[in-house]
Parts: structure tokens; sequence; C-alpha cells
């Protein structure tokens, strides 16, 4: 009997110790945080990561697809013309152009409306930047960290958020776009 106890005690401190992930939602290896007076909250939400091959001319080889949150905003992370994304590529935010999102060797961020009980909030891009810390062509794994700004112009002018979104060795399922 007393084994018995011995070995349950053992098992709920091994599992009262089990590391969770902080969000649920969170797919395996993305972590995204709202950074605020240099801390790093956890920005729980459903992300959606896609990735693309543009078949266009004058279009990136890869295209990354990030929506942080559905319905919110959503980050483009482009290679250059000709190859995949490599360790130690930077990319500047470039905008939100649309048409642009494709571009080679840059980084965009597309925002939707936010419909709050009564009120519009609009987002815009401020500034940021991307680091692709690791790449496998091969698996289509890229490991990066996104760090940038949105800021609301309607309802609360000059709002700013800061975001900061890390991805551990995600395979990207490029598909032809």
């Amino acid at each position: 009997m007393k084994k018995y106890l011995m070995l349950s005690l053992v098992g709920l401190i091994l599992i009262s110790c089990k590391e969770e992930p902080e969000c649920q939602d969170w797919v395996s290896g993305f972590e995204s945080y709202e950074t605020t007076d240099g801390g790093n909250e956890p920005f729980c939400t459903s992300p959606l990561l896609k990735g693309w091959k543009p078949s266009a001319s004058n279009t990136a080889a890869y295209t990354m697809e990030i929506t942080v949150q559905q319905g919110f905003h959503h980050l483009f992370i482009n290679s250059s013309e000709d190859s995949f994304f490599k360790a130690g590529d930077e990319y500047e935010l470039s905008g939100t152009q649309v048409s642009q999102h494709y571009t080679p060797d840059s980084f965009w961020i597309e925002t939707d409306d936010q419909h709050v009980i009564g009120s519009i909030y609009y987002w815009y891009p401020g500034e940021g930047n991307v680091v692709i810390t690791k790449a496998d062509e091969s698996t289509g794994k890229v490991s990066l960290v996104a760090e940038y700004t949105l800021v609301n112009t309607s309802v609360t002018p000059n709002d700013v958020r800061s975001f900061r979104v890390k991805i551990d060795n995600y395979a990207f399922p490029f598909n032809p776009r």
C-alpha cells in the first residue's frame, strides 16, 4: 500500500510540473506577445499560418502569410525572387499595399477593421522588422522573430500597440498561388 501511495504521489508531482503552453490555441512552435513597457504579455490567438509560391513575374519565390488574430492583422513575409528564405535575412516593414503583398525581399502587414460594440477601430502598421533565424528549403521549415507596431487612428487616435511574434521550426505548406 505504501508503494502505491508513493507512486501516486510521484505521479501527481510529475503531472503538476508539466509545462502547459501559455495559450491553448497556439500551434507548436508559434508564440505571440503584446509588448508593453518592456514586458511580453501572451497575445492569445488562433493563428493561421500559410505559405505560398507566387507564380507571377516580379514576385517573391516564397511568401509566408501569418494571420496573428483572425479578423485583425496578417503578416506577409517574402523571400527573394529566386530563392528560399535564409538564416540572417532581415526585412523592414514596407507598408500595407494589398497589390504589393508578394514583392520580393519585403515585409507587409494587412489589417482588418475591428468592430467593437458601436465602434470601428482602424489599425495601421507603424514600424517593424522580421529576422529569419533558421530556414530549410527541403522541409519548408522556418524560424523567425517579427516585431512591429500597429497604430489606431480612429476611436482612440495615436493608440499604439506593439507585438512580437516568434515562430520556431514551423513547416509552412508552400502552395502555388
